[in-house]
């Protein structure tokens, strides 16, 4: 039997919810499924959806009045989502479950046995299963950290580090010095976890705590929103109270971002876009030219050009 006090709980739940009424259900069981016995209350934030989530989360809110709390919202994006679950809970850890992921069933016990282990750890993050449309399923580990929390910082910053919401418990107290940005469409969780790496205690656990489905044309590939958001991502990271250390990193991950971009825009097909994001990566951090995989994707894309000019 589960022990579930919304008053005390250990762990808070919170699910960002956009018009994923056919999958939330599923988010919520997979909570009310946890191995063990662990306090926890789960908070469904509808960021304005047009489906029918309201009366799926508002369903579970009448079964479980005291452990689950739906609450709606003007359609402000995942960002403002997820800083309005950090302000209506009380959990002493919380964990953003999206609503189309779920939890294995031995998460809470994996999380609680690590926090037991490492009380001092204001993030604990899990190996996570990604699951395709096509079936396929694939384990992450969440890597290891260095003793080094600017070394962490960086490790995290070049995708060295296994991460994905769901799988990582984030102790309530770091939110008191960093919160999402709305400004942020996509992405809005790195800067969030790139701060509390570089200032807290960290640990993670190599065992499976999240399903994660991915899914095509998620606003990560989304060049229209790429677009809009431009290097915002990289302002808003180093922006935050960093030890010292960490400005290190800023242009070469300024000119990481750039050759994303760059690659996006090349799949994407939009050429002009593409050529102006890799020469700008350069310019930051001119060592990248040596990254053959993207100079490669330059120059076929320069001399195809070249070779349409001449026709």
């Amino acid at each position: 039997m589960k022990v579930m006090n919304a008053n005390e709980a250990l762990f808070s739940v919170v699910i960002p919810c956009y018009n994923y009424g056919h999958t939330v259900g599923r988010a919520i069981d997979s909570v009310f499924s946890q191995q063990g016995e662990h306090s926890f209350d789960v908070t469904v934030i509808d960021d304005g959806s047009s489906d029918n989530s309201a009366d799926v989360a508002s369903g579970y809110e009448k079964k479980y009045p005291d452990v689950v709390h739906y609450v709606r919202q003007k359609n402000s994006g995942p960002a403002a989502a997820r800083n309005c679950g950090i302000d209506e809970t009380t959990g002493q850890y919380l964990i953003f479950l999206d609503a189309d992921d779920e939890l294995t069933v031995e998460a809470f016990t994996i999380f609680f046995d690590a926090i037991a282990t490492n009380p001092e750890a204001c993030l604990i993050v899990g190996g996570h299963d990604s699951k395709h449309n096509n079936g396929k399923r694939r384990y992450h580990s969440p890597g290891k950290l260095s003793k080094d929390r600017v070394e962490t910082f960086h490790a995290y910053l070049r995708n060295k580090l296994g991460m994905a919401n769901g799988a990582v418990a984030m102790k309530r107290c770091v939110f008191d010095r960093v919160r999402y940005n709305p400004a942020l469409r996509q992405s809005e969780d790195i800067p969030v976890f790139a701060a509390i790496f570089a200032n807290y205690p960290s640990v993670t656990v190599d065992k499976a705590t999240a399903i994660i489905y991915r899914h095509e044309g998620s606003l990560r590939s989304n060049t229209s929103w790429a677009d809009k958001m431009g290097f915002l991502l990289v302002d808003e990271i180093f922006q935050h109270s960093l030890p010292a250390g960490c400005h290190q990193y800023e242009r070469w991950y300024r000119s990481h971002k750039g050759l994303s971009l760059f690659r996006m825009y090349f799949l994407a097909g939009k050429k002009q876009k593409a050529i102006n994001y890799y020469h700008q990566a350069i310019r930051l951090y001119p060592k990248n030219i040596f990254r053959w995989t993207y100079l490669r994707k330059y120059l076929k894309m320069r001399f195809k050009l070249a070779d349409s000019k001449v026709e």
